[in-house]
């Protein structure tokens, strides 16, 4: 067991050194019955993305990154909405919007941007917000690549919080196996998220996962067919792919044999026509069109 515990621990460091102590994605998230997903207020992660620079999260007390607000509310208070443009990947606390905003106002500003919120939680937000502080100005940052997409539906009904991150909601497991120590394990382990990618991956690639697709599972969430029928397509193309791969070896693997062995494109290959069948000999004999030149070679 000891043996065992020390490989498991070399096996963990060896993938945070991989990982510089990061992660590529945040996974501080917990669940809300209104936002979808909230930040867990006083957490902190690494965060690396790419070949971009590492970075240091903190949530504040009330949820948002950076540092905790003042108390009470200040005045000319400005308070900034959004998604992970405002909440600022891969940029440290003090490289915010907000934390920019402020130094070319010289007003206080809050920060109040989570990554996969849409414009129904920029607005949730910000009467939350304008009740509780009273900001003089309110700024909402909209992002044209995604929110026209997310507008139509909720964060609740597009995300899920599993084991810390925040997932699509069609690829959240039906049931989620609960023991000692899975909290830090599946949101603070490199080696277990190196693990989970791993398997992701894999079952993309094969088209399948926990038995069937993701495409096919996110087509069922939305309601334009359901997972068998779109399982079941995928399967008959496959078999339909590999039996034309196979026809075609098969067709290749006859034309080598009816020339007695000849390689292809030779002049004897050129010449033989017809199946070939084997005496009681087991010599090779030609049936079919036979020129005079072979014959006089045979």
């Amino acid at each position: 067991m000891a043996g065992l515990g020390l490989g498991l621990a070399a096996t963990e460091c060896a993938f945070r050194a991989r990982d510089e102590g990061a992660f590529p994605h945040v996974n501080l998230y917990v669940e809300d019955p209104r936002l979808g997903v909230r930040l867990q207020p006083g957490a902190s992660m690494r965060f690396k993305l790419g070949g971009n620079p590492r970075t240091t999260i903190h949530v504040n007390a009330s949820g948002y990154r950076g540092a905790d607000w003042p108390e009470p509310p200040q005045r000319r208070e400005i308070v900034v909405v959004g998604d992970s443009q405002v909440f600022g990947l891969g940029v440290e606390d003090g490289e915010t919007l907000a934390s920019r905003l402020a130094e070319r106002t010289g007003r206080p500003v809050i920060g109040a941007g989570v990554p996969t919120y849409g414009p129904r939680e920029y607005l949730e937000v910000a009467r939350e917000l304008l009740g509780r502080r009273r900001p003089e100005t309110v700024v909402v940052v909209l992002d044209f690549v995604d929110d026209p997409f997310e507008l139509a539906r909720a964060n609740g009904e597009r995300h899920a919080v599993w084991d810390g991150w925040a997932v699509r909601r069609e690829t959240m497991p039906d049931e989620v196996t609960q023991f000692p120590g899975r909290g830090w394990l599946m949101s603070r382990s490199h080696a277990v998220y190196a693990l989970r990618r791993w398997l992701y991956g894999r079952a993309t690639n094969r088209g399948e996962a926990g038995g069937c697709s993701i495409r096919g599972r996110r087509r069922r969430a939305a309601g334009r067919t359901s997972c068998p029928r779109a399982c079941g397509r995928r399967r008959r193309r496959g078999r339909r792919r590999r039996a034309s791969v196979a026809g075609l070896r098969a067709r290749k693997s006859r034309r080598r044999t009816s020339c007695g062995g000849s390689r292809m494109g030779s002049a004897r290959s050129r010449r033989c026509r017809g199946p070939a069948i084997r005496s009681s000999s087991g010599a090779m004999k030609q049936v079919g069109r036979v020129t005079s030149s072979t014959v006089g070679r045979q």
